[in-house]
């Protein structure tokens, strides 16, 4: 087999031969081949692919040669020597430039170097530019035989070398990788190597951790101890285990967990020790705290209100400790089965197959139920209980314990009956409940929620659920509230929106409200809300608002003002047509006093106390252009109520807050003190000496306003704000002595 054929490639790339330099042992070969064989040229050349190259030699120096020039390339198909005595003459040979040209080579002799698996990797040759008819005796061939397996021998032991170092290379490079530090140690027990898990916990240098000098690295407190139990691994051949603590980079001290073994021959010698070192210091830690929690754990028991219980695998109690002052029954009286007298009778017969299933299946106990206090009276316990096996899984015992959960139990009652008021009243109201986890993207709408929406029980919920319901012009203010996503949007908001529903495509108005919750991490977690259905509260107030526009446009077009007197502050809020008519709009009495006239401001009679009862003033008005007479005065009295106070009416004077102060108007003034609806609460008697009165002021009116006044105003009361409404029309009057004129005729509020 050649070293050519593809199949063999792997093979000779294990020698690499290409990579090896000329080494002195092939050189010493060759000149001793030379001087053997008698010849002035000695060579080891190698054969691979395409090309020839020489290794070592003596007498020539040839390099790389092509196959086409090469006699080794011919001679490696032989197995045995091949041996040229005149190459010049030789038909094969006699036209290469060797031959024919400088160095003239004329005799050839050369045997294979051939590794164990029979492949030539290329020839051990004599050469010399003599023809030599009696080519190579026997004991120079096998001189040249003997020479070829000393090459082959250094090359095997080059390439075992190479394969031995790649293998520990590989090796170290896996230990360097594992996790864990890793250490090797002579037969003799002396440290020779560390991973770089140990140099890097450590901090330490090669040379301050073989030989015996790791040692300086553990707890002095550790290291007899330490130094003890490794010699005795040592003598013994004993598997080596110890726990220490060994000095970290940063200066602590950390607890190891050391292990080792000894890797023998076959004869049971041992080699070398392999040995790992483990950073067990957070479960040292953790066992240091879990005897510290033993012990707290025992002194909690003994202070705290948790009853401890033990039982037999046959479920009789055996002991406990807090059940007496639970109880207050005795060890004699709850011991075995006694402890089911304290059990509530209601509970009896639902505790003890509990008990009884958890003993059948060994499995973990938990039961609530009440029990009689020691004050009296019965409170509810939480029991639990866990069995314990032996090593062989035998059951041995059951451990358990009792906490008094009298008090949750009570709070839950009363949470529950809070969820059922709340449940009641959402169902009374139908107001919808939704909820949305941001985190889980969970959705969950209460069935009131979804019949609004017009949605059967079972509807999927996504996010556009919502959204796709939504009259198209309020999708964009509700997507820029209610689904805002960032962390500093408002946390709460509402709005009113109109929606599509489901089922029967209607249009109705919805109320909604929401609000985002926050995580521990600040950023929204949760938002829950609610939605209700306000459209005939929406209807009703498109009513409203249409009633207030008849009512705004049936005064503008009388030329009527609409008015009303807080009589707390004394403030008096108009219509919007205030100003345009009378120059003036919502405003404090004072300011309506300042207008008028003041000659005719001492007309107007006291203002009752506050303690008494609140009184309003009309001014039933006629405007005159430009008055040049005294104003006619009309003064009668009536009683009004069952309080007979008296009204006045007379005709006052005021400027027209219009800038034409030469031009004053003329009211005429009725002030009623107090008043009550209508005259219904007069007496018969009242009502008689009421009427002339009326009739006077009635039959004065005319030569001013016509037709005459057959009611003059009619009074409601509503609380401490009194408002009125107003019966009269804008008429054509006249002034008294003059012929008439058109003026319009109104109530205007004073006080």
């Amino acid at each position: 087999m050649l070293s050519t054929e593809p199949e063999t490639r792997g093979v000779v790339r294990s020698y690499d031969l290409q990579g090896l330099e000329r080494e002195r042992a092939f050189d010493e070969i060759t000149r001793v081949a030379a001087f053997v064989c008698g010849t002035p040229i000695a060579l080891i050349n190698f054969i691979h692919s395409d090309r020839q190259w020489t290794k070592a030699g003596v007498g020539l120096e040839l390099g790389d040669v092509p196959l086409s020039e090469s006699v080794c390339a011919c001679a490696i198909q032989q197995s045995d020597a091949f041996v040229v005595p005149n190459l010049r003459e030789d038909r094969r040979f006699g036209h290469l430039s060797l031959v024919g040209g400088e160095p003239f080579l004329k005799f050839y002799a050369g045997v294979r170097l051939e590794t164990a698996e029979g492949l030539g990797l290329g020839m051990l040759c004599v050469l010399d530019n003599k023809p030599r008819p009696a080519g190579l005796s026997a004991e120079q061939v096998e001189a040249l035989n003997l020479l070829a397996k000393s090459v082959m021998s250094h090359l095997e032991l080059r390439r075992a070398s190479t394969k031995l170092a790649e293998r520990e290379k590989r090796f170290r490079t896996i230990l360097d990788a594992v996790p864990q530090k890793i250490w090797t140690a002579r037969a003799d027990g002396t440290h020779d190597y560390f991973n770089k898990r140990w140099y890097a916990f450590s901090d330490a240098q090669p040379v301050e951790s073989h030989g015996d000098r790791w040692l300086d690295l553990i707890h002095q407190d550790d290291r007899v101890r330490v130094q003890a139990r490794w010699r005795h691994s040592i003598a013994t051949g004993e598997d080596y285990e110890i726990e220490y603590r060994l000095r970290h980079n940063s200066g602590e001290y950390r607890w190891m967990l050391a292990r080792a073994q000894a890797i023998r021959s076959k004869n049971g010698k041992i080699e070398r020790w392999l040995g790992t070192s483990t950073d067990i210091h957070k479960t040292k830690t953790v066992e240091q705290a879990l005897a510290v929690r033993e012990q707290h754990y025992s002194g909690l028991l003994e202070a705290s209100a948790v009853v401890v219980w033990f039982a037999g695998p046959d479920g009789t109690v055996t002991h406990s400790k807090g059940w007496t002052e639970l109880t207050g029954q005795t060890d004699q009286e709850y011991l075995g089965l006694g402890w089911l007298r304290a059990v509530h009778p209601e509970d009896q017969a639902r505790v003890v197959p509990i008990w009884e299933a958890a003993q059948a299946s060994g499995s973990f106990y938990q039961a609530e139920f009440r029990v009689k206090s020691r004050n009296g009276g019965h409170r509810w316990i939480l029991a639990s209980a866990v069995p314990i096996h032996d090593a062989s899984g035998r059951l041995r015992e059951w451990v358990g314990s009792i906490v008094d959960v009298h008090d949750r139990k009570l709070a839950e009652q009363q949470l529950y009956a809070s969820k059922e008021r709340l449940r009641l009243a959402i169902e009374t109201t139908a107001l919808g409940i939704w909820d949305v986890d941001l985190i889980s993207g969970e959705r969950e709408w209460s069935p009131e929620a979804k019949a609004i929406m017009g949605l059967p029980a079972d509807a999927p919920l996504t996010r556009n659920t919502f959204l796709d319901r939504l009259h198209p012009d309020d999708r964009g203010q509700v997507e820029a509230s209610f689904y805002a996503a960032s962390s500093d949007a408002s946390l709460t908001y509402e709005g009113t929106y109109r929606i599509i529903r489901a089922d029967s495509g209607e249009e109705r108005w919805v109320a909604a409200t929401g609000r985002t919750l926050l995580g521990i991490d600040g950023r929204p977690s949760r938002k829950i809300g609610t939605i209700q259905d306000i459209t005939a509260r929406e209807h009703a107030k498109i009513i409203l608002r249409a009633s207030e526009e008849r009512l705004r446009l049936a005064l503008q077009a009388s030329r009527m003002i609409a008015w009303e007197q807080d009589l707390r502050t004394n403030f008096i809020t108009r219509s919007d047509n205030a100003i345009g008519l009378m120059g003036m709009g919502s405003a404090p009495l004072s300011d309506v006093l300042d207008r008028i006239h003041p000659e005719d401001r001492g007309l107007r009679e006291p203002r009752p106390n506050a303690s008494q009862t609140p009184y309003i003033s009309t001014v039933l008005g006629s405007e005159w252009d430009a008055p040049d007479s005294s104003s006619p005065q009309i003064s009668t009295t009536f009683p009004c109520g069952m309080h007979s106070r008296w009204g006045r009416s007379c005709v006052l004077r005021c400027p027209k807050s219009n800038g034409c102060a030469s031009l004053p108007r003329w009211r005429c003034l009725c002030r009623l003190t107090p008043w009550h609806n209508r005259t219904r609460g007069l007496g018969a008697g009242e009502r008689g000496a009421a009427a002339p009165a009326r009739r006077k002021l009635c039959s004065v009116a005319p030569r001013s306003i016509s037709p005459p006044l057959k009611q003059f105003v009619a009074f409601e009361a509503c609380g401490s704000v009194q408002t009125f409404s107003t019966l009269m029309q804008p008429v054509r009057a006249r002034e008294p002595g003059r012929r008439g004129r058109r003026c319009r005729s109104r109530f205007e509020g004073m006080c």
